[in-house]
């Protein structure tokens, strides 16, 4: 167990630095790579993609402190995924009610966010999960992939 702890916190405290690194350097590249008011355009959709994940759970505490019940993990599984699909549901009707809330071309960036982060609780479990496992390790090995993903994928 301590063989596991120890491999989770070097993990987990390598892929933190390494996420860190690669997020300004990612910055400096977009920075460079994208004019000014697409930059600002996708600052901007991400202050609304924000304001309309409201509703959004994160019932993380009661996945990790209750025992692994199908009824607990199903029902945390739902209510994520649902307060989710409420923000997007507002998000959508203020699109279709008043278009010009936005800046123009902020609406397709404000979805693609928002579907991000139905993307996100949609593979909640697993992660919860294997974060209750104490599987640090894991985790921090899939951050790294994740961050290496979320850089290449851009530029």
């Amino acid at each position: 167990m301590a063989r596991l702890a120890t491999r989770g916190a070097l993990w987990a405290g390598f892929s933190q630095y390494f996420l860190f690194g690669l997020g300004i350097f990612k910055t400096v590249i977009m920075f460079r790579l994208v004019s000014p008011q697409y930059y600002g355009l996708v600052a901007v959709a991400g202050a609304w993609a924000s304001y309309f994940s409201f509703s959004r759970l994160d019932l993380r505490v009661a996945v990790l402190r209750s025992p692994e019940e199908p009824r607990v993990l199903n029902t945390q599984y739902w209510l994520e995924n649902l307060s989710v699909l409420v923000g997007l549901a507002v998000a959508a009707a203020l699109a279709a009610l008043w278009p010009g809330l936005v800046p123009a071309g902020a609406w397709p960036v404000i979805f693609i966010l928002l579907g991000a982060g139905l993307f996100e609780t949609l593979t909640s479990t697993p992660l919860y999960l294997t974060e209750k496992r104490v599987r640090q390790d894991v985790l921090g090995r899939l951050t790294v992939m994740i961050s290496l993903v979320g850089f290449i994928v851009p530029v």
